[in-house]
C-alpha cells in the first residue's frame, strides 16, 4: 500500500497510527518505520560493503515495514504522479529484490 499526497496531510500521522495498531494488536510484530532516505541509504551502504545478505535478513524478518517520505527521493516537491513514479520505483525495485 503506498499513501500519497500533498505536506501536511498526515501521511506521516497515519503510518504511525497503522504500525502502533499493529503493534496494539499482535505485540509480537516486527514492524518498522524508517524514512525513504534513510532505507535507500541502508541498501546503499550494505551494496558498498558487500553486506547484502545482511540487508536481506533485516528487512525480510519484519512483518510490517513503513517506509515515509518516498516523494522526498526525487530531490525537488512532488506535484505530480509522474514526479512521485521514479523515487516509488526505486523503493519497489529495492523491496522486489528483497524477495
Amino acid at each position: 500500500m503506498f499513501i500519497y499526497g500533498g505536506p501536511g496531510l498526515g501521511k506521516t500521522h497515519l503510518l504511525n497510527a497503522i504500525g502502533n495498531q499493529i503493534l496494539e494488536n499482535i505485540p509480537d510484530a516486527r514492524v518498522k518505520y524508517i524514512p525513504a532516505e534513510t532505507f535507500i541509504n541502508d541498501f546503499l551502504e550494505h551494496l558498498r560493503l558487500g553486506e547484502m545478505e545482511s540487508f536481506k535478513r533485516t528487512y525480510r524478518s519484519l512483518d510490517l515495514l513503513l517506509i515515509d517520505d518516498i516523494q522526498s527521493l526525487g530531490g525537488k516537491k512532488v506535484s505530480t504522479q509522474e514526479d512521485f513514479s521514479i523515487p516509488l520505483t526505486l523503493c519497489t525495485e529495492i523491496i522486489n529484490k528483497l524477495f
